[in-house]
């Protein structure tokens, strides 16, 4: 049986390659992804310890004008670095998408050269199996006249 060459193999093994690298990117992004969730909710914690300590110490009654407004430009800068990180999640969020996008297109690029190649591969074996069915009907044809001559030379 001749060996099955699919001549598009290095391609296929590119397409591999580029899919390998895409799935990789897309867990890079998703782990960056999930630590600036973590850094968030971090934050939005040490934002909500500060507004607390600000509603108890003004709460008390005594108020320390300069404590309470180092605390709310605190409270206020710990928003601002809330607001940045939001925008950082929606940008790192964006990204995900684009490289998980990325990495169906190459997978949908991959499989359809491996149907490619598995349907040749298909029809190679179909072609290889008739040639031998073929061989094997052309073996017992001659067995069947040399079988048939050789009784009829017994006859006469």
């Amino acid at each position: 049986m001749k060996r099955f060459e699919f001549r598009l193999e290095g391609i296929l093994r590119y397409r591999r390659r580029v899919e390998k690298e895409k799935r990789i990117g897309v867990s890079r992004a998703g782990e960056a992804l999930a630590g600036q969730g973590r850094l968030m909710r971090e934050a939005d914690a040490a934002a909500a310890h500060a507004r607390e300590a600000l509603r108890k110490d003004t709460g008390l009654g005594e108020i320390d004008l300069t404590q309470a407004r180092q605390q709310r430009r605190h409270v206020d800068a710990l928003a601002e670095q809330a607001e940045g990180m939001t925008r950082r999640l929606r940008m790192l969020e964006g990204e995900f998408a684009a490289r998980r996008d990325e990495a169906v297109r190459a997978q949908r690029e991959r499989k359809v050269l491996d149907n490619l190649r598995a349907r040749r591969h298909a029809a190679h074996v179909r072609g290889s199996e008739r040639a031998e069915q073929k061989e094997l009907d052309d073996v017992a044809v001659k067995n069947t006249w040399v079988r048939r001559s050789g009784s009829e030379e017994r006859t006469e």
